[in-house]
């Protein structure tokens, strides 16, 4: 199997490699109760570089991964890159309510504000994540967005929930 060979999904007209890069780990997100620390900023930044200097072309981010880092640092890295030769997805349900200024600094050089992060399957919901989604990314649009984290016993009624996947297909 070649990583970098393109693959379509469905009939979507959607193309990405088969191999993609994920953005938890990249954003220094800590996972399995603290054995895995995730990378630093410049880790972060480098990753993304070398993975697409080495042909990947399909990267995934959800505002989750490292309150918001991952997708800045995939702004910061693919901003330089040609729009039309990659393609984005990213993930709605969370919202991110700042509640104080962004700052950057050496322990904070996303400049992430700090903020409350709260679910909102709802049909504005989606469209805010997105959106907050977008402009952390630095893009017009991203290809594929998923609901992220439906699961929860309680999260949602069943009729946000219908709601926020009508959302998402008048997204197509």
């Amino acid at each position: 199997m070649d990583p970098t060979e393109k693959v379509q999904i469905g009939a979507t007209g959607v193309e990405v490699t088969r191999l993609g890069l994920g953005g938890a780990a990249l954003a220094g997100m800590v996972a399995a109760d603290g054995i895995y620390q995730g990378s630093t900023y410049d880790e972060g930044l480098r990753l993304i570089r070398r993975a697409y200097d080495l042909g990947v072309r399909y990267f995934d981010t959800a505002p989750l991964y490292g309150e918001g880092r991952s997708e800045m640092r995939y702004a910061r890295v693919l901003k330089d890159m040609p729009r039309d030769q990659f393609v984005m997805s990213t993930k709605v349900s969370r919202l991110f309510v700042p509640t104080g200024p962004a700052t950057e600094g050496p322990e904070n050089p996303d400049g992430v504000p700090p903020y409350e992060m709260r679910f909102d399957f709802s049909a504005d919901g989606i469209r805010r994540s997105l959106e907050g989604s977008l402009e952390r990314l630095g893009m017009q649009q991203v290809e594929i967005v998923y609901l992220h984290d439906s699961d929860y016993d309680g999260q949602h009624s069943d009729a946000e929930f219908a709601q926020g996947l009508e959302t998402l297909r008048r997204f197509q």
